[in-house]
């Protein structure tokens, strides 16, 4: 998610990015798992090209965690080797001491709950639909019919 960082004027010398990745295992738990952050390397991952002073802002939400917090975390070395300003945050658990706009337990344990089925809407069709299905809903997940249409994955191996 991208964010103007001083000032309004639209410029790529102006424009830093929010990263996050959602998790809903309890095995991301209270323990921030500083590799995850890592994973989200601004220059490995190619959204920057060429050093800045631009801060990057990491999440990580460990949705399925028993207990509620928030942690800042401190990562050290960056996977590029390059130096950059970053933000991290480790998000634990679901609700209302987390999320203050709902304060309804019961909302944030239902939509937890939703979402470990979420594969069932893949089942039930025949392997051309899945691989169709899945191709439509891009990077959804780590099975290769939610990359074919958008990574080379024979470029990928020979690296």
């Amino acid at each position: 998610m991208p964010y103007l960082y001083k000032g309004t004027t639209l410029a790529a010398s102006n424009i830093g990015a929010i990263l996050w990745q959602s998790k809903n295992d309890e095995k991301y738990g209270n323990n921030p798992q500083v590799d995850l952050f890592t994973s989200m390397d601004p220059y490995s991952t190619g959204l920057f090209d060429e050093p800045t002073d631009i801060p990057v802002i990491r999440i990580v939400f460990a949705l399925a965690a028993k207990e509620r917090s928030i942690e800042i975390v401190t990562t050290g070395e960056s996977k590029s080797g390059q130096k950059f300003t970053t933000y991290d945050i480790w998000v634990a658990g679901l609700g209302p001491e987390i999320f203050g706009v709902m304060t309804d337990k019961g909302v944030w344990e239902a939509l937890l709950q939703a979402s470990y089925g979420w594969r069932d809407m893949y089942k039930g069709v025949d392997a051309e639909e899945t691989i169709i299905s899945k191709q439509m809903t891009p990077g959804l997940a780590e099975d290769d019919p939610f990359w074919d249409l958008w990574v080379d994955n024979d470029a990928e191996k020979e690296i």
